[in-house]
Formats: structure tokens, C-alpha cells, sequence
């Protein structure tokens, strides 16, 4: 749980054995609320009986600290073992099958762990996994200390229920548990963002890029398990977390999983080649617009006749159209503490935006959030490629573009790419091209959202365009 404990080695005199002693961060542990809670549940989680369970056999407060006393288990966690290289496959199966024992032991229980991920299960000296931590989450998401921003659970194996501050169930688990599955079948995890609620937000939005995309070698089958297990949806994933594994121990093996339907394919839009009229000409000046070009040479710039110089187009005169800076709006906070995760203007669900002069590339989404605009992008297409410029259209409201980021890099200052960044996108890799203005340009209520338009320019002919 980050900063909210404290694990150390300890050695309990009375039975002459080694345990770790975790205590949770006196913050918390002066919440007289969160003290009767833990002292209600830690009983449930005691009762925890299972060999692949990591048990609690004390807990209490002392000195004004609130403490778990668990065994001490000599090995390394998941997370650290998964970092030292790829895992032999009858390794990786005993503990899939193992973690998922131990989840579906709990939820029989009426336990839901809530903060499933790597560094959780410990793999001991004879390679078992176990699983810890259980309830830690919920006990500390109830504190009445904490801010209502504080998301509890780890971003990059949260649940879309979670993120958003739902009540949770166990179907929460067995998302989680899906993302540590993708992240041994490829290597990488689905969903990775440079601030941790955006990440949260991948979760909630974003469609999961297939699995095999990563790893071809992957059986087909094992595609379709994990894409179902990492369901949007609660009702579209498995049933329990074990029928998640079954599922996936079957589909590892290459055997055929009864039952199992592949998710449809999304659908694309389809892609009208530009003509040689100037886009820039064509477009009404009802926003503020601009046209960056990076400094590639004449032959690059020749791709993209349209492009030049940076420029800026206003819809009419800045000191006359643009608002006062608003402050930004706060994050709801839900009943249960967890940050609801919003935005001033909508989040806008689409069909991903494809190009069919360069199969692969794709727009996943669209989305604004506050001063500012966000689009991911995802590179299916097998080869790395360059952003070469972009013709941009927004509300004028939004005021001037502040910054231009690509895959968390900052590559403009204003609408002019910077010298020496780079710009490309690899084969395989999803990126977030994000504008930054100084206001946001929230429509009033009852009135239709504001309106963005982006031309996407890349080498080797690939262009994506269009308007949200």
C-alpha cells in the first residue's frame, strides 16, 4: 500500500519464529473510525485458511500504531520475479492456478481483496504462489483521513468499476488478476499512462489492445480469454475468477475452450483520401486553428505539400473572444472515498479512426479533460513511424496552444515542434497525443460540446483525420 504501511522483519519470542510485522501508517491508525473497522474485519481475514493464502495470526494496536502479524516468507514477490526475465511455462501455470485458488477461496468467503497485482503474491522456496494483503485496501479506503482523491488499489491493474468508485464485487478481482494474466502472456501491462488517473481512465475507456499483438507466438485462444477477463462490463467477463484460469490454463495449452466467443472486431471509419484543395483554406474559421511542421528537410516536407511554416489562424481577435482563466475543476469524490474520475466536458466514445492508405494506425479515442485534449493513438501497423505535423482546429475559447505532448514526451512549446525531439511512434505501442491550452472551454449547460478537428500527418503516406 505504498506510504499507508511499513513491513519489517521481526522475530516473535514467544514462538521462537520469524514473521513480518506490518504497521500501518500512524495517519491512519489515529482514526478512531478506521480502528473499530479494522479490529470488526482483521477477524474475517484471519479466518483466512488456505495454503496459498499468505495468513494473518495476529493483529491489535499498540502505542497508538495498528499492526498485522503475518509469517515471514523468504523469497521474492511476483513483480520482482516477472522483472528478471520471462517465466518458464509450467511456473507460470502452478501460479496462475495458485493466486486464482486463493481469490476464489476468499470470495466464498465473502473477502474481496481489491488490490490484486504482482508485488501481492509471494513466490516462497518451493515456487508456490501466495497470495497477501487481503482487506488492506478496504480498510484503509475507509479512513476518514484520507482525501476523496486517493484511489485505492494500484492504477495499473485497477478495475473500471474501481476507478470509477463503484461498489465492488468479485468480479473486481478477477479484472485484476486478467491484467497480471496479460502482463505474463506479453510482457507488458495493457494500460500504461504518465500520471496515475490517466491510467485509471485507459482502464475505463480505452479498448484493451489484443494480446497477440505483442506476442504472436501467443495461442489464439489465450487472446480471447484475456480480452474477456479485462471486460468493460462486470456481466461480460467470466463468471469467477476460477473460471478465468481454467480458461486460460485451457487456451495456454492450445486446447480449445468450450463456450469461448472471440470479442467482435471494432469497426472503422471508413478513411476519405485528402484532396489536393488546402485543408487549411477548406475549413471554416469558426475556431482557432493551427499547422505544425517538424524541421525534416525539404524532402520530407514535400510528402505533406500543405504543411509549412507554424501558423496560427484565429477565428477573429484573441483579446476579444478569449475567457477569463477559469480554476480547474476538482474531482468528484464518491461515497466511498474513491476518486470518481470526470471531466468538465465529456469524454467522447468513438469508433477508432483508421487509415486505409495505412492499415494499423489507428485513433482509439478522443477525450478532454479540462485546458486539455487528449487522443490516443495506437501503431498496429509493423513498422515505426514519424509525426511528421498536425493541422489542428479548436474552440477558440481554449485560447492559444500552451504545449504539444506524444507518448508523455513535450515536442512543442506553443505550435512549433521542438528541435531533437523525437517524434515516433513505434509498431506495437499505444501513445496519447495531448494539447495543453491556458483555459478549458467547458460549453453551458444544455449546449452542445465544443468541437475539435485533427489531421495527423506521418511518413510513409499515413494520415488520420477527423472531428469530435
Amino acid at each position: 500500500m505504498g506510504g499507508m504501511a511499513t513491513v519489517f522483519r521481526a522475530m516473535d519470542t514467544r514462538h521462537l519464529q520469524e514473521v513480518a510485522l506490518k504497521v500501518l501508517s500512524p495517519t491512519i491508525s489515529g482514526d478512531r473510525r478506521f480502528v473499530r473497522r479494522f479490529r470488526r474485519e482483521a477477524g474475517m481475514v484471519a479466518r483466512l485458511d488456505h495454503p496459498h493464502i499468505v495468513p494473518v495470526i495476529d493483529y491489535g494496536e499498540a502505542g497508538g500504531y495498528v499492526y498485522l502479524v503475518m509469517p515471514f516468507v523468504d523469497g521474492e514477490t511476483l513483480y520482482e520475479r516477472m522483472r528478471r526475465g520471462p517465466i518458464d511455462g509450467d511456473d507460470l501455470i502452478r501460479w496462475v492456478v495458485g493466486v486464482a485458488e486463493a481469490l476464489e477461496y476468499a470470495h466464498r468467503h465473502g473477502i474481496i481483496h481489491r488490490d490484486v497485482k504482482p508485488s501481492n503474491v509471494l513466490i516462497d522456496e518451493q515456487g508456490e504462489a501466495l497470495l497477501t494483503d487481503f482487506g488492506l485496501a478496504r480498510w484503509i479506503e475507509g479512513s476518514n483521513t484520507l482525501t476523496g482523491s486517493m484511489l485505492m488499489g494500484t492504477p495499473a491493474y485497477v478495475s473500471p468499476e474501481q476507478g470509477r468508485g463503484e461498489k465492488l464485487d468479485p468480479r473486481s478481482d478477477q479484472y485484476s488478476f486478467a491484467v497480471i494474466l496479460y502482463e505474463l502472456a506479453t510482457g507488458r501491462l495493457p494500460f500504461e499512462a504518465e500520471a496515475p488517473m490517466a491510467t485509471v481512465l485507459m482502464h475505463i475507456q480505452e479498448p484493451v489492445p489484443r494480446p497477440r499483438r505483442f506476442n504472436p507466438d501467443l495461442p489464439p485462444a489465450v487472446d480471447t480469454v484475456l480480452l474477456k477477463g479485462l471486460a468493460k462490463r462486470r456481466d461480460d467477463r467470466f463468471p469467477s475468477v476460477l473460471a478465468l484460469s481454467k480458461a486460460f490454463t485451457a487456451a495456454w495449452a492450445g486446447k480449445r475452450v468450450p463456450g469461448l466467443r472471440p470479442p467482435p472486431e471494432p469497426a472503422s471509419v471508413p478513411y476519405e483520401a485528402p484532396t489536393e484543395v488546402d485543408v487549411r483554406a477548406a475549413r471554416p474559421r469558426r475556431r482557432s486553428s493551427a499547422v505544425l511542421a517538424g524541421a525534416l528537410g525539404a524532402a520530407a516536407l514535400a510528402l505533406v505539400g500543405f504543411l509549412g511554416w507554424s501558423t496560427l489562424r484565429p477565428a477573429g481577435p484573441a483579446s476579444s473572444s478569449l475567457p477569463s482563466p477559469q480554476p480547474a475543476a476538482a474531482l468528484p469524490t464518491s461515497s466511498a472515498g474513491v476518486a470518481a474520475p470526470t471531466a468538465p466536458q465529456p469524454t467522447v466514445t468513438m469508433v477508432p479512426v483508421t487509415a486505409a492508405d495505412c492499415p494499423g494506425l489507428a485513433i482509439l479515442s478522443f477525450g478532454v479533460e479540462g485546458n486539455k485534449a487528449r487522443w490516443l493513438l495506437d501503431n498496429g501497423s509493423g513498422k515505426t513511424l514519424t509525426l511528421l505535423g498536425l493541422d489542428l482546429e479548436w474552440p477558440q475559447a481554449n485560447g492559444e496552444v500552451e504545449a504539444i505532448a506524444f507518448g508523455g514526451t513535450v515536442i512543442s512549446e506553443g505550435t512549433q515542434f521542438l528541435e531533437g525531439v523525437p517524434r515516433e511512434l513505434e509498431s506495437g505501442r499505444t501513445a496519447a497525443l495531448e494539447i495543453t491550452f491556458p483555459w478549458g472551454a467547458s460549453p453551458a449547460d444544455g449546449s452542445p460540446p465544443a468541437e475539435y478537428s485533427l489531421r495527423a500527418i506521418f511518413d510513409q503516406d499515413c494520415v488520420l483525420e477527423g472531428s469530435w
